[in-house]
Protein backbone atom coordinates (compact mmCIF):
# COMPACT_ATOMS: atom_id res chain seq x y z
CA UNK A 1 0.00 0.00 0.00
CA UNK A 2 1.01 3.32 -0.88
CA UNK A 3 0.70 6.45 0.66
CA UNK A 4 0.90 10.02 -0.99
CA UNK A 5 0.06 13.76 -0.24
CA UNK A 6 -2.17 15.75 -2.01
CA UNK A 7 -0.17 17.84 -4.14
CA UNK A 8 1.26 14.85 -5.85
CA UNK A 9 -2.19 13.59 -7.24
CA UNK A 10 -2.96 17.39 -8.24
CA UNK A 11 0.36 17.06 -9.97
CA UNK A 12 -0.74 13.97 -11.54
CA UNK A 13 1.57 15.23 -15.13
CA UNK A 14 4.72 15.32 -13.38
CA UNK A 15 4.17 11.40 -12.52
CA UNK A 16 3.28 9.30 -15.67
CA UNK A 17 -0.09 7.70 -14.95
CA UNK A 18 -2.26 7.46 -17.58
CA UNK A 19 -4.29 3.38 -21.48
CA UNK A 20 -5.12 -0.33 -21.82
CA UNK A 21 -3.87 -1.79 -24.91
CA UNK A 22 -5.77 -4.99 -25.15
CA UNK A 23 -5.16 -6.90 -28.29
CA UNK A 24 -5.66 -10.21 -29.81
CA UNK A 25 -2.32 -12.78 -28.77
CA UNK A 26 -0.66 -16.04 -30.04
CA UNK A 27 0.67 -18.96 -28.11
CA UNK A 28 2.99 -16.98 -25.48
CA UNK A 29 -0.29 -15.52 -23.90
CA UNK A 30 -2.28 -18.35 -24.11
CA UNK A 31 -2.24 -18.85 -20.13
CA UNK A 32 -2.24 -14.83 -19.60
CA UNK A 33 -5.26 -13.23 -18.22
CA UNK A 34 -3.38 -9.45 -18.29
CA UNK A 35 0.00 -7.52 -18.12
CA UNK A 36 0.79 -5.20 -15.69
CA UNK A 37 2.77 -1.97 -15.43
CA UNK A 38 3.90 -1.28 -12.13
CA UNK A 39 5.08 2.22 -11.70
CA UNK A 40 6.43 2.18 -9.03
CA UNK A 41 7.92 -1.35 -8.32
CA UNK A 42 9.19 -0.72 -12.06
CA UNK A 43 8.53 -4.18 -13.25
CA UNK A 44 5.86 -6.41 -14.42
CA UNK A 45 3.50 -8.64 -13.00
CA UNK A 46 1.13 -11.52 -14.70
CA UNK A 47 -2.30 -12.55 -14.27
CA UNK A 48 -2.45 -15.86 -15.08
CA UNK A 49 -6.08 -17.91 -16.31
CA UNK A 50 -6.82 -20.03 -13.24
CA UNK A 51 -9.84 -19.83 -10.68
CA UNK A 52 -8.88 -18.23 -8.77
CA UNK A 53 -6.31 -16.30 -10.83
CA UNK A 54 -2.76 -16.63 -9.80
CA UNK A 55 0.22 -13.63 -9.87
CA UNK A 56 3.32 -13.86 -11.28
CA UNK A 57 5.33 -10.60 -9.27
CA UNK A 58 7.82 -9.11 -10.84
CA UNK A 59 7.81 -11.10 -13.67
CA UNK A 60 10.21 -8.61 -15.81
CA UNK A 61 12.59 -5.75 -14.08
CA UNK A 62 11.80 -2.60 -16.74
CA UNK A 63 13.15 1.03 -16.35
CA UNK A 64 12.12 3.91 -13.82
CA UNK A 65 8.49 4.75 -14.12
CA UNK A 66 7.21 2.68 -16.38
CA UNK A 67 3.68 3.87 -17.64
CA UNK A 68 2.62 1.99 -20.57
CA UNK A 69 3.08 -1.66 -22.56
CA UNK A 70 1.79 -2.90 -25.83
CA UNK A 71 2.66 -5.60 -27.77
CA UNK A 72 3.94 -5.99 -31.24
CA UNK A 73 3.93 -9.63 -32.92
CA UNK A 74 5.96 -12.08 -30.36
CA UNK A 75 7.32 -9.50 -28.57
CA UNK A 76 5.83 -6.96 -25.70
CA UNK A 77 6.90 -3.23 -25.67
CA UNK A 78 7.24 -1.02 -22.84
CA UNK A 79 7.46 2.71 -22.64
CA UNK A 80 10.21 4.00 -18.99
CA UNK A 81 9.58 7.73 -18.36
CA UNK A 82 11.91 8.92 -16.06
CA UNK A 83 14.78 6.18 -17.65
CA UNK A 84 14.02 7.39 -20.70
CA UNK A 85 14.08 3.91 -22.51
CA UNK A 86 12.12 1.52 -24.17
CA UNK A 87 12.09 -2.15 -23.40
CA UNK A 88 11.35 -4.89 -25.91
CA UNK A 89 10.37 -7.79 -23.93
CA UNK A 90 10.16 -11.63 -25.28
CA UNK A 91 7.16 -12.85 -24.41
CA UNK A 92 8.14 -16.55 -24.17
CA UNK A 93 11.13 -15.93 -22.28
CA UNK A 94 9.87 -13.10 -20.50
CA UNK A 95 12.88 -11.24 -20.34
CA UNK A 96 14.11 -8.19 -21.76
CA UNK A 97 15.94 -8.44 -24.90
CA UNK A 98 16.63 -4.97 -26.13
CA UNK A 99 16.24 -1.97 -24.60
CA UNK A 100 16.88 1.56 -26.56
CA UNK A 101 17.09 5.13 -24.99
CA UNK A 102 15.14 8.20 -26.52
CA UNK A 103 17.52 10.53 -25.29
CA UNK A 104 17.62 12.80 -21.72
CA UNK A 105 14.87 15.29 -21.21
CA UNK A 106 12.24 13.23 -23.25
CA UNK A 107 10.25 12.17 -20.72
CA UNK A 108 8.54 9.63 -23.07
CA UNK A 109 5.05 8.58 -22.14
CA UNK A 110 3.06 6.94 -24.21
CA UNK A 111 3.16 4.67 -27.25
CA UNK A 112 1.40 3.57 -30.37
CA UNK A 113 1.67 1.29 -33.11
CA UNK A 114 1.73 3.19 -36.93
CA UNK A 115 0.63 2.08 -40.07
CA UNK A 116 4.55 0.51 -40.78
CA UNK A 117 4.71 -0.75 -37.28
CA UNK A 118 6.74 1.61 -36.38
CA UNK A 119 6.09 2.76 -32.93
CA UNK A 120 4.98 6.57 -32.30
CA UNK A 121 5.87 8.03 -28.60
CA UNK A 122 5.35 10.92 -26.99
CA UNK A 123 7.81 12.62 -24.90
CA UNK A 124 6.21 14.51 -22.21
CA UNK A 125 9.28 17.28 -21.37
CA UNK A 126 10.65 17.52 -24.55
CA UNK A 127 7.57 18.26 -26.18
CA UNK A 128 7.80 15.88 -29.31
CA UNK A 129 6.76 13.24 -31.14
CA UNK A 130 9.15 10.67 -32.16
CA UNK A 131 9.17 7.82 -34.80
CA UNK A 132 10.87 4.57 -33.23
CA UNK A 133 12.19 1.96 -34.83
CA UNK A 134 12.06 -1.09 -31.83
CA UNK A 135 14.30 -3.65 -34.14
CA UNK A 136 17.30 -1.33 -34.82
CA UNK A 137 20.48 -2.19 -34.26
CA UNK A 138 21.53 -1.37 -30.44
CA UNK A 139 24.58 0.49 -31.68
CA UNK A 140 22.24 2.99 -33.50
CA UNK A 141 19.65 5.76 -32.89
CA UNK A 142 16.80 4.08 -32.70
CA UNK A 143 14.61 7.66 -33.73
CA UNK A 144 13.50 7.95 -37.20
CA UNK A 145 11.79 11.02 -36.92
CA UNK A 146 11.14 13.58 -34.26
CA UNK A 147 8.59 16.69 -34.79
CA UNK A 148 8.10 19.66 -32.08
CA UNK A 149 4.81 19.74 -31.20
CA UNK A 150 3.32 23.05 -30.92
CA UNK A 151 4.46 26.03 -29.10
CA UNK A 152 4.01 29.58 -27.95
CA UNK A 153 0.74 31.55 -29.69
CA UNK A 154 -0.39 28.10 -31.21
CA UNK A 155 -0.88 26.88 -27.25
CA UNK A 156 -3.27 29.52 -26.98
CA UNK A 157 -2.35 30.48 -23.67
CA UNK A 158 -4.88 32.18 -21.24
CA UNK A 159 -2.42 34.49 -19.77
CA UNK A 160 -0.02 35.70 -22.81
CA UNK A 161 2.08 36.95 -20.34
CA UNK A 162 2.99 33.04 -19.18
CA UNK A 163 4.41 30.44 -21.14
CA UNK A 164 2.59 27.05 -21.74
CA UNK A 165 4.30 23.74 -22.90
CA UNK A 166 2.93 21.23 -25.11
CA UNK A 167 3.37 18.28 -22.65
CA UNK A 168 2.11 15.81 -24.90
CA UNK A 169 0.72 12.73 -23.46
CA UNK A 170 -1.82 10.41 -25.15
CA UNK A 171 -1.54 9.16 -29.00
CA UNK A 172 -3.35 6.67 -31.27
CA UNK A 173 -3.35 6.20 -34.77
CA UNK A 174 -6.10 5.65 -37.15
CA UNK A 175 -5.13 4.73 -40.43
CA UNK A 176 -1.85 7.16 -41.65
CA UNK A 177 -3.05 9.55 -38.94
CA UNK A 178 -2.01 10.28 -35.44
CA UNK A 179 -3.68 11.73 -32.75
CA UNK A 180 -2.07 13.59 -29.90
CA UNK A 181 -2.76 14.89 -26.85
CA UNK A 182 -1.51 18.07 -25.49
CA UNK A 183 -1.79 19.09 -21.73
CA UNK A 184 -0.77 22.51 -22.34
CA UNK A 185 0.89 23.44 -18.83
CA UNK A 186 2.66 26.48 -17.20
CA UNK A 187 5.85 26.29 -15.42
CA UNK A 188 3.86 25.53 -12.54
CA UNK A 189 2.14 22.33 -14.03
CA UNK A 190 -1.48 23.85 -13.93
CA UNK A 191 -2.94 24.07 -17.20
CA UNK A 192 -1.83 27.36 -19.12
CA UNK A 193 -3.93 26.83 -22.13
CA UNK A 194 -6.73 24.73 -23.17
CA UNK A 195 -6.62 21.10 -23.90
CA UNK A 196 -5.63 20.05 -27.39
CA UNK A 197 -5.19 16.87 -29.94
CA UNK A 198 -3.28 17.39 -32.68
CA UNK A 199 -3.58 15.70 -35.80
CA UNK A 200 0.10 14.06 -37.28
CA UNK A 201 0.03 12.89 -40.99
CA UNK A 202 2.48 9.86 -40.08
CA UNK A 203 3.12 9.37 -44.19
CA UNK A 204 4.35 12.57 -44.79
CA UNK A 205 5.73 13.49 -41.22
CA UNK A 206 3.62 16.51 -41.15
CA UNK A 207 1.24 18.80 -38.53
CA UNK A 208 -2.45 18.74 -40.30
CA UNK A 209 -4.54 20.30 -37.49
CA UNK A 210 -4.84 21.42 -33.99
CA UNK A 211 -8.08 20.74 -32.38
CA UNK A 212 -8.93 22.94 -29.43
CA UNK A 213 -10.97 20.86 -26.41
CA UNK A 214 -13.71 22.15 -24.05
CA UNK A 215 -11.79 21.11 -20.55
CA UNK A 216 -7.76 21.25 -19.76
CA UNK A 217 -5.75 18.33 -18.70
CA UNK A 218 -6.18 15.71 -21.26
CA UNK A 219 -5.27 12.34 -20.48
CA UNK A 220 -5.34 9.77 -23.42
CA UNK A 221 -6.16 9.59 -26.85
CA UNK A 222 -8.05 5.93 -26.89
CA UNK A 223 -9.03 4.49 -30.45
CA UNK A 224 -11.50 1.40 -29.54
CA UNK A 225 -11.90 -2.08 -31.73
CA UNK A 226 -15.69 -1.61 -32.45
CA UNK A 227 -15.50 2.27 -33.42
CA UNK A 228 -12.39 2.75 -35.56
CA UNK A 229 -13.47 6.01 -36.40
CA UNK A 230 -13.50 7.51 -33.28
CA UNK A 231 -11.09 8.77 -30.66
CA UNK A 232 -12.01 9.44 -27.15
CA UNK A 233 -10.02 11.94 -24.98
CA UNK A 234 -10.96 12.12 -21.39
CA UNK A 235 -10.22 15.04 -19.75
CA UNK A 236 -10.05 15.85 -16.16
CA UNK A 237 -9.92 19.66 -15.95
CA UNK A 238 -9.13 21.06 -12.60
CA UNK A 239 -9.39 17.74 -10.72
CA UNK A 240 -12.52 19.25 -9.15
CA UNK A 241 -14.65 16.24 -10.07
CA UNK A 242 -16.42 18.15 -13.56
CA UNK A 243 -14.49 16.00 -16.56
CA UNK A 244 -15.49 15.02 -19.60
CA UNK A 245 -14.91 12.87 -22.31
CA UNK A 246 -14.52 14.60 -25.61
CA UNK A 247 -15.39 12.14 -28.84
CA UNK A 248 -12.93 13.26 -31.78
CA UNK A 249 -14.67 11.86 -35.39
CA UNK A 250 -11.73 10.84 -37.53
CA UNK A 251 -13.38 11.78 -40.96
CA UNK A 252 -13.95 14.85 -39.95
CA UNK A 253 -11.04 15.54 -37.39
CA UNK A 254 -13.93 17.25 -35.20
CA UNK A 255 -15.32 16.91 -31.89
CA UNK A 256 -18.92 15.12 -32.20
CA UNK A 257 -19.61 14.95 -28.73
CA UNK A 258 -18.85 15.92 -24.89
CA UNK A 259 -19.68 13.03 -22.28
CA UNK A 260 -20.18 14.58 -18.96
CA UNK A 261 -18.49 11.84 -16.94
CA UNK A 262 -17.55 13.86 -13.71
CA UNK A 263 -14.67 13.09 -11.59
CA UNK A 264 -11.31 13.27 -13.00
CA UNK A 265 -11.77 10.54 -16.30
CA UNK A 266 -7.85 8.79 -16.87
CA UNK A 267 -7.69 5.39 -19.31
CA UNK A 268 -10.59 3.66 -20.62
CA UNK A 269 -12.08 1.53 -22.72
CA UNK A 270 -15.13 0.55 -24.70
CA UNK A 271 -16.30 -3.04 -24.25
CA UNK A 272 -18.00 -5.40 -26.73
CA UNK A 273 -21.61 -4.35 -25.75
CA UNK A 274 -20.80 -0.38 -26.51
CA UNK A 275 -20.48 0.23 -22.37
CA UNK A 276 -17.34 2.54 -21.92
CA UNK A 277 -15.52 1.90 -19.06
CA UNK A 278 -13.40 5.10 -17.32
CA UNK A 279 -10.93 5.40 -14.57
CA UNK A 280 -11.35 8.10 -12.19
CA UNK A 281 -8.19 10.06 -10.98
CA UNK A 282 -10.10 11.34 -8.26
CA UNK A 283 -11.16 8.10 -6.36
CA UNK A 284 -11.34 4.52 -6.85
CA UNK A 285 -14.38 4.06 -9.07
CA UNK A 286 -15.05 3.09 -12.57
CA UNK A 287 -17.17 5.75 -14.12
CA UNK A 288 -19.77 4.54 -17.06
CA UNK A 289 -21.01 5.44 -19.99
CA UNK A 290 -23.05 4.11 -23.37
CA UNK A 291 -20.92 4.32 -26.13
CA UNK A 292 -23.84 4.33 -28.50
CA UNK A 293 -26.32 7.09 -26.72
CA UNK A 294 -23.76 8.55 -24.81
CA UNK A 295 -25.86 8.65 -21.45
CA UNK A 296 -24.43 8.43 -18.29
CA UNK A 297 -24.46 5.03 -16.03
CA UNK A 298 -23.86 4.12 -12.67
CA UNK A 299 -20.39 4.49 -11.71
CA UNK A 300 -18.74 1.17 -9.64
CA UNK A 301 -16.57 2.25 -6.06
CA UNK A 302 -13.87 -0.41 -6.07
CA UNK A 303 -11.08 1.09 -3.78
CA UNK A 304 -12.23 4.56 -2.44
CA UNK A 305 -9.61 7.15 -1.25
CA UNK A 306 -8.97 7.24 2.49
CA UNK A 307 -8.14 11.17 2.55
CA UNK A 308 -7.96 11.15 6.54
CA UNK A 309 -4.90 8.20 6.50
CA UNK A 310 -3.50 9.99 3.56
CA UNK A 311 -4.22 7.24 0.57
CA UNK A 312 -5.07 8.78 -2.16
CA UNK A 313 -6.35 6.07 -4.59
CA UNK A 314 -7.49 5.97 -7.87
CA UNK A 315 -8.20 4.18 -10.92
CA UNK A 316 -5.14 3.59 -13.18
CA UNK A 317 -6.25 1.86 -15.76
CA UNK A 318 -9.18 -0.15 -16.68
CA UNK A 319 -10.19 -2.71 -20.08
CA UNK A 320 -12.18 -5.94 -20.49
CA UNK A 321 -11.38 -9.35 -21.54
CA UNK A 322 -13.58 -9.74 -24.51
CA UNK A 323 -15.70 -12.39 -22.24
CA UNK A 324 -17.71 -10.18 -20.00
CA UNK A 325 -15.02 -9.30 -17.40
CA UNK A 326 -13.98 -6.03 -15.90
CA UNK A 327 -10.58 -5.06 -15.04
CA UNK A 328 -9.16 -2.04 -12.93
CA UNK A 329 -6.37 -1.16 -11.36
CA UNK A 330 -5.64 0.66 -7.97
CA UNK A 331 -2.95 2.38 -8.00
CA UNK A 332 -2.54 2.78 -4.24
CA UNK A 333 -3.53 -0.25 -3.04
CA UNK A 334 -1.56 -2.43 -5.53
CA UNK A 335 -4.10 -4.48 -6.34
CA UNK A 336 -6.48 -5.02 -9.84
CA UNK A 337 -10.23 -6.14 -9.33
CA UNK A 338 -11.95 -8.33 -11.89
CA UNK A 339 -15.21 -8.35 -11.80
CA UNK A 340 -18.54 -9.45 -13.95
CA UNK A 341 -19.38 -6.44 -16.29
CA UNK A 342 -22.90 -7.02 -15.76
CA UNK A 343 -22.41 -7.12 -12.04
CA UNK A 344 -23.96 -9.19 -9.66
CA UNK A 345 -21.43 -10.65 -8.06
CA UNK A 346 -18.41 -9.49 -6.03
CA UNK A 347 -15.18 -8.65 -7.63
CA UNK A 348 -11.97 -10.63 -7.07
CA UNK A 349 -9.09 -8.56 -6.06
CA UNK A 350 -5.58 -9.62 -7.35
CA UNK A 351 -2.54 -8.15 -5.45
CA UNK A 352 -0.15 -7.48 -8.37
CA UNK A 353 2.67 -4.94 -7.43
CA UNK A 354 3.53 -1.54 -6.30
CA UNK A 355 1.73 0.63 -7.95
CA UNK A 356 0.06 -0.82 -10.43
CA UNK A 357 -0.09 1.96 -14.12
CA UNK A 358 -1.21 0.34 -17.06
CA UNK A 359 -3.15 -3.33 -17.88
CA UNK A 360 -2.92 -5.35 -21.13
CA UNK A 361 -5.79 -7.36 -21.08
CA UNK A 362 -5.62 -10.38 -23.35
CA UNK A 363 -8.90 -10.71 -25.62
CA UNK A 364 -10.07 -14.25 -26.26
Amino acid sequence: MWKRSLLFLTGLALAPIQAGCGQSFTAPLDDIRAIVINSLGEDLSLIHVGDPPTVTKSAVTLGSAPNQILVRGQEAIGVSSTSNSIQVIDIEKWAVIREYSVGAGCNPYMLALDHENMLLVTCFLSNELLRVDPEADLAASPVLDRTPMPAGADLKPFDPQIQSHARPQGVAVVGHKAYVTLSNLGDDWSPAGPGMVVVVDVAAWTQDKIIELSKTNPATAYNPFSKNDLIYVPCSGNYDGTGVVEVLDTTSDSIVRTVETGGAPGRMWVDENDIAWVGDQLDGQVLKFDAETYQGLDSVMLCPADYENEIYDFISDVATDGRGNVYAACFATDAVHIFPAEGGSKPEVVEVGDGPQALLVVQR
